[in-house]
């Protein structure tokens, strides 16, 4: 159950849309009932829906009458249990096209907890017939196939999208900065991607991602992926089992043909907290005797969970990879790595988004020739966006990594800045 306030409700939690969608509601009726508001904020956010349904219902009183109001008002009455009141004010909510579908996923849930299941289903099968928000819409089919198993959870559907970037990297051969082969250079990105249902569990999936530098095109790269997986569920959990084939070129020659084997956990909702849990082995062939060297296989095993939070939807990874490489008489190319991300995501008014992340990755090589390479990374990605339509976001991403190593060779900076612009078709 999520509280709502036209300016932003992807991706976050009841608290965290609260008290950041009724703040920013506030502007509009600030001259007249700031007051009302922060108490009713502070008092949902300490759990007190009483005072926080007395709020907005002075609020009301004082002649507030928004689709906004009568949403909150009802994720107040749910939260004590008044299911009655709280239906009450849902029904107002679906005239309001901009909210129906979240209107009519909680008045689902209202409806099944006076326990009405045809009821419940009913407005859940509203709730998954709209393309408002993907993510309500995979709840409300959730919901359906608990209430009856006839009902696949989610359906598999067809997906596309393209993303173009123009960008300037300051550092493009990973050197030190005062080393003669540093270099910097702008570039064209490209990615076209597809996922594409074949039966409802087995689906195929595709990428072509192209990066053009405008003078160091010995870094130009580009990549082909194809993949087909099958997805089900075994109790709590969806599993995904995944078998694909990529292959690469870097400055316009072969680089690398990759087979992959991935098989992938989830249990939960992005909305609710969800755990992933997945295993890659890659069989890795040079396609070009440069790069020889790098034959071998990998294998990553990660674990990660999604949470709302005060902050914003909160992501926490981490992930260990192992690799066999064609070590030489003087150099180690196989190294174990443990890496860990923290990100955040926030929406605002509807059309802003905003990411935060920070990595942190060890990379161990094992001793040759007496000399064991130990590398420590650190990257922050930073992300602002800003949706034109439901289908096309444009936006701006900077990164910033510093890697460290015990041999000097391997110590570098790098700022990585572009303007993108997201389509999904």
């Amino acid at each position: 159950m999520m509280l709502y306030f036209q300016a932003v409700w992807n991706s976050v939690n009841l608290r965290w849309i609260f008290s950041i969608l009724f703040t920013l509601s506030a502007y509009t009726w600030a001259a007249v009932l700031p007051p009302v508001f922060e108490k009713g904020v502070a008092a949902f956010e300490k759990g007190d829906f009483q005072l926080a349904l007395d709020s907005f219902q002075k609020a009301e009183q004082l002649g507030m009458d928004t689709s906004t109001l009568h949403y909150n008002l009802g994720v107040c009455y749910y939260k004590l249990k008044n299911y009655n009141q709280a239906e009450k004010q849902f029904v107002l909510v679906t005239k309001d096209k901009n909210m129906a579908q979240l209107a009519h996923y909680n008045l689902g849930l209202t409806v099944l907890r006076m326990d009405k299941k045809p009821g419940a289903l009913a407005w859940f099968k509203l709730a998954a017939a709209s393309n408002q928000n993907a993510k309500l819409t995979a709840l409300a089919y959730y919901q359906m196939h608990k209430i009856d198993a006839s009902y696949a959870e989610k359906p598999q559907r067809y997906s596309a999208g393209a993303s173009i970037a123009y960008g300037n990297d300051d550092n493009v051969t990973l050197v030190a900065t005062d080393s003669p082969s540093h270099q910097s250079d702008k570039y064209l990105e490209a990615l076209l991607y597809l996922t594409l249902p074949m039966t409802e569990h087995l689906f195929f999936s595709g990428a072509i991602y192209r990066q053009d530098y405008s003078t160091v095109n010995t870094a130009d790269f580009t990549q082909y992926d194809a993949s087909f997986g099958y997805s089900l569920r075994a109790d709590q959990w969806r599993l995904t089992p995944e078998a694909g084939f990529a292959e690469s070129q870097l400055g316009g020659r072969g680089f690398q043909k990759i087979t992959d084997y991935k098989l992938t956990l989830r249990r939960g909702t992005h909305m609710d907290g969800q755990w992933l849990l997945r295993y890659r082995y890659s069989v890795i062939h040079s396609d070009n005797t440069v790069y020889d060297y790098l034959q071998g296989n990998r294998h990553q095993f990660r674990a990660q969970y999604t949470h709302p939070g005060a902050l914003g939807q909160m992501r926490l990874r981490y992930e260990r990879e192992t690799n066999q490489r064609q070590n030489t008489a003087t150099t180690n190319y196989s190294p174990t790595r443990d890496d860990v991300r923290f990100r955040l995501e926030q929406t605002a008014h509807g059309v802003w988004g905003f990411s935060q992340e920070l990595q942190y990755r060890e990379s161990n090589y094992g001793a040759i020739a007496a000399v064991a390479r130990k590398d420590k990374r650190k990257l922050l990605l930073l992300e602002a966006n800003r949706k034109l339509t439901e289908d096309i976001a444009v936006g701006l991403r900077y990164s910033h990594g510093d890697n460290s190593s015990n041999i000097t060779t391997y110590k570098y900076h790098r700022n990585d800045t572009q303007l993108f612009c997201d389509f999904k078709f």
